[in-house]
């Protein structure tokens, strides 16, 4: 065989390997067009064209091909960038908010009342749940939550059907002893001594307001109401009665019949709310079993 012949097979044996390697570059390229896909997997395939393309040089329609593709990996990096940092951006945002919400529990259980702080572990639970279950720990965050949302509910119903009981003994004492000092007053009148039984009547219906206003269901609202009422009503009427019924008192005595009561009441008050907030606080919790005495 004579050298032009094999320079001509062994052109034409390379002519041949180009076609191949081109039409496998525009079958390449042609299934990344019908992809449509714009990740991870379009960019390689991109770069991978651009290195077949190159390496065919001025053959057939390469350059073309080669700058078509070199321009849509351009802006696939760009938009690859682009979500990158979006999606960045979103899982700060996300654990960002998760860092919140295991705040915003930690301040219910300290600040909240039982009930309201129940409720909002509930919902915190709930939306770890359904948001953020993708995050390390959030199902045990939850978990736990879910738990103390229940704990507190029941700690809330222990401590209401106390907390009913009080306020009625509270509004019935205050609204018994208020009526009984205004009757005796106003019956006896001068020949009435009215400091310790007024002082009396502001005790309770100090501790009646304070332990109300303290409640955690709604039955507080009567007694503070109550109590609030009964510590006027006495207020108002000691002074009428000290003016229609002119006990021998002096000026001193008078000042010291409106307003002595009610600062030993309000101290006595204080002293009486401490005492039912210790055994409030021991309603609160849950019996012990046997087993737990145990």
């Amino acid at each position: 065989m004579s050298e032009i012949q094999k320079e001509k097979e062994t052109t034409q044996s390379g002519e041949g390997l180009l076609a191949e390697k081109y039409y496998q570059a525009c079958h390449l390229m042609s299934e990344t067009a019908y992809a449509g896909s714009d990740g991870t997997e379009a960019i390689s395939q991109l770069e991978t064209l651009t290195e077949l393309f190159g390496e065919l040089g001025d053959y057939s329609d390469s350059k073309e091909r080669l700058e078509k593709c070199s321009r849509r990996l351009e802006k696939l990096k760009e938009k690859k960038a682009a979500d990158d940092e979006k999606r960045a951006e979103e899982a700060a945002q996300k654990n960002a908010r998760y860092a919140e919400l295991r705040e915003d529990a930690k301040r219910a259980e300290k600040i909240l009342k039982k009930r309201d702080a129940s409720k909002r572990l509930e919902d915190i639970s709930k939306e770890l749940r359904e948001k953020y279950s993708d995050i390390e720990g959030a199902e045990d965050y939850a978990r736990e939550y879910a738990e103390k949302s229940v704990s507190l509910m029941e700690a809330y119903n222990r401590r209401k059907r106390y907390e009913v009981i009080c306020c009625i003994a509270a509004c019935f004492l205050v609204v018994l002893t208020a009526l009984i000092y205004i009757l005796m007053f106003s019956k006896q009148g001068s020949n009435y001594r009215p400091l310790i039984p007024l002082t009396v009547c502001d005790c309770i219906a100090f501790a009646s307001f304070m332990i109300g206003y303290h409640c955690e269901s709604e039955s507080g609202t009567a007694a503070s109401v109550i109590g609030a009422a009964g510590l006027a009503a006495c207020f108002i009427a000691t002074a009428l009665l000290c003016i229609f019924k002119r006990p021998p008192l002096g000026l001193l005595g008078y000042i010291e019949l409106l307003f002595l009561p009610i600062v030993i009441g309000f101290f006595a008050g204080v002293v009486l709310y401490v005492t039912w907030g210790i055994f409030a606080r021991r309603i609160e919790r849950p019996a012990k079993t046997r087993w737990d005495k145990k």
